[in-house]
């Protein structure tokens, strides 16, 4: 009966506060996307372009590729600009040659 309850009690709460279970990549492309519209040396319809249903597919599917190995998720959480995104995106493609 307690199990019930916990189990009944934790899907509430599920959906009271949203919950959602979100890959890695999935977490870096919405941080990539933020850092992106908040960067304001990137054009216009470059910042907004970025939010698509294609491109987060396109930024998915760069994430599986190159950004997987060893530290790529946490260099490219931890990053405030494009700059710093590309520079995790380039270590991660090195370790991936050696």
């Amino acid at each position: 009966m307690r199990a019930i309850r916990y189990y009944t009690l934790a899907l509430m709460t599920c959906f009271a506060t949203g919950c959602s279970v979100k890959t890695d990549c999935e977490k870096v492309v919405d941080h990539i996307i933020l850092v992106v519209t908040k960067d304001t040396t990137l054009p216009m319809d470059q910042r907004s372009g970025i939010g698509t249903h294609k491109s987060r597919e396109i930024l998915l599917e760069e994430c599986y590729k190159s950004l997987r190995t060893d530290g790529g998720v946490e260099c490219a959480l931890a990053a405030t600009s494009l700059k710093q995104i590309n520079a995790c995106r380039t270590k991660m493609q090195e370790k991936e040659q050696e």
